[in-house]
């Protein structure tokens, strides 16, 4: 039977002494004294074994490098290589914990932030060091990490950031040598200035901005970075191939578990390139016999084919889990291109009301409107939105625009994927007269053409970066730098604002998520299609693979073993 695994909610922490900053409280501390995260008990049973090697099917990655492993198959990976000053807790997505931070202290107006840093917390092994050996790290690296990050790297991939560290804008646009808000005290020693408090300042720190990476490592390999990373993280780049990319255990890795055992227990993962469930079945077979551990799928696949596969594969002993991601899968205007598509509303809401979405209870829940379910920072998420087919024809109509009589041909960017899912969606739109031509592109070329404004209605998408609503709403925010729609609106903008400056678990929050839902409903700047599910079909063997089956995406992998008794 698949289990559908629910979202991560807070729960009381079973890993004893040590302070964990709650995303609700992160930014009322005024001192963290904090130890480094520990699993449960029940995570770490007496039969515990190190070694082996973890073999995944996973997704092909774009990039190793944080400024361009913005997609969430990329930062996952990435993220077993390279840490930050904090993360979030593997057992509660909800805490943000220290990690490359030994603590941290927090002034009065909560704007000054200062993290003294772990003195065990080495860079991996690599030729770009002298005699090959990594050296600890310093507040130093931690400032051209996140100095790297602002001037070099995709507006989105620091954006909470520079909205938020005084001058970091201004250094990001080649306004300013330096960061007035990035001070290093000593070698251990660094402190945030930020220009208002803000939550999602340490998020950004926990996210792929704020990851640290040695300069000898960025300078010694240039371009190639992205394919010969280095970090602090529990495992270190063995080999990237065609077929397969490997993972190598760090062995100077500074984190042990709570038996005081150094991680991380296995000694490998091997993450396989991706295989289609409809083209070859040797992936499963491989799962049977033991040779592949781990099967992940997610959002578009046929349903109807892969339940029935799930049950026998059940009945063979292998386990299958569904999580529900917190993310968001969308067709968006591009409100600065002055169209009739940008000018007219109406038409807008039309479409919105016409396209189809998936049916409830599949890999792909149907959308209510921007906020995926779980979200924390909101409550509950809307209910699915009704197809209105009449309604749609009525609004066009209102518009000026009968049986679409008068509307140009309408070009809409996809990236490629097509097939049943893309025209079921899309198919209405005839039944309303609009005329359509898809324009596919690969991935990478695809959100390059967002970027430039190529599309007049495209597909899109957004993840979280961090649990918090807010995350969801900036992409429609005028000011922020993720807003790909070019969508402008005081109203959402004023809402936006008094909702950003509130903590996560204020009641005064509902009402706000509310209002910014109704606005995005009105102006129809997107139309919401759906939220994906993650599915995966894991061996026997694996052991303490939980953590890793989240609605983020996180891996965490330096917690999983490999059980003996179990055939591998």
């Amino acid at each position: 039977m698949l289990r559908s695994r629910p979202v991560q909610s807070k729960s009381p922490d079973p890993r004893g002494a040590g302070m964990r900053s709650s995303i609700g409280a992160a930014v009322t501390l005024f001192l963290c004294t904090c130890s480094p995260v520990l699993p449960p008990e029940s995570a770490d049973p007496a039969g515990l074994v190190r070694g082996g090697s973890l073999v995944v099917d996973a997704p092909r990655l774009r990039s190793l490098d944080p400024l361009q492993a913005t997609d969430v198959n990329s930062s996952s990976i990435a993220g077993e290589i390279m840490e930050g000053l904090v993360g979030y807790s593997p057992w509660d997505l909800h805490e943000i914990v220290p990690v490359l931070a030994r603590d941290w202290s927090v002034s009065e107006d909560r704007r000054e932030w200062t993290f003294r840093l772990r003195s065990e917390a080495r860079f991996h092994d690599a030729p770009c060091f002298p005699a090959g050996r990594g050296r600890r790290i310093t507040a130093d690296d931690v400032r051209y990490s996140i100095e790297r990050s602002l001037r070099h790297g995709r507006e989105t991939v620091a954006s909470s950031l520079r909205r938020l560290i005084a001058g970091a804008d201004a250094y990001a646009t080649e306004a300013a040598d330096a960061v007035e808000g990035l001070e290093v005290l000593d070698p251990a020693t660094i402190r945030f200035t930020l220009v208002r408090p803000g939550s999602a300042f340490l998020h950004g720190l926990a996210s792929v901005a704020g990851w640290v990476v040695p300069h000898e490592a960025v300078e010694h390999y240039g371009s190639g970075f992205e394919r010969q990373p280095v970090g602090t993280g529990p495992f270190r780049l063995g080999s990237w191939t065609e077929e397969a990319l490997t993972l190598v255990r760090n062995e100077g890795y500074w984190r042990r578990d709570a038996e005081g055992r150094r991680l991380p227990y296995l000694d490998r993962i091997v993450l396989r390139s991706p295989r289609s469930i409809r083209r070859d079945d040797q992936s499963f077979s491989d799962l049977l016999d033991g040779s592949l551990h781990v099967l992940y799928f997610t959002g578009e696949i046929d349903w109807i084919q892969f339940a029935p596969l799930a049950a026998l594969m059940e009945r063979r002993g292998i386990r299958s889990e569904s999580i529900s991601k917190w993310n968001t899968i969308y067709y968006a205007w591009n409100m600065a291109r002055g169209e009739v598509w940008s000018r007219a509303r109406d038409v807008r809401r039309a479409i919105a009301l016409a396209v189809r979405r998936p049916e409830p209870g599949q890999l792909l829940e149907p959308a209510g409107g921007l906020l995926p379910p779980g979200i924390p920072g909101c409550g509950t998420g809307r209910a699915p939105r009704e197809r209105d087919l009449a309604q749609a024809k009525r609004l066009l109509a209102d518009a000026g625009f009968p049986e679409g009589r008068g509307l140009p041909r309408l070009e809409i960017g996809t990236m490629g994927m097509g097939g049943v899912l893309e025209a079921s969606v899309l198919d209405p739109l005839r039944e309303l007269g609009i005329r359509f031509e898809l324009r596919a592109a690969p991935w990478k070329q695809h959100w390059e053409g967002i970027d430039r404004g190529d599309y007049e209605f495209f597909r899109a998408g957004w993840i979280a970066d961090y649990p918090d609503a807010e995350n969801f709403f900036s992409v429609f925010y005028s000011r922020s730098t993720v807003n790909q729609t070019r969508y402008s609106s005081p109203e959402f903008d004023r809402a936006y604002e008094r909702l950003r400056d509130l903590p996560v678990d204020d009641r005064g929050r509902a009402p706000l998520c509310s209002e910014l839902e109704r606005i995005l409903r009105r102006d129809a700047p997107a139309a919401f299609l759906y939220h994906e599910k993650s599915f995966y079909l894991i061996h026997p063997a694996v052991r303490n693979l939980d953590p890793s089956l989240n609605p983020m995406e996180r891996k965490y992998y330096e917690y999983v073993w490999l059980d003996p008794g179990h055939h591998s």
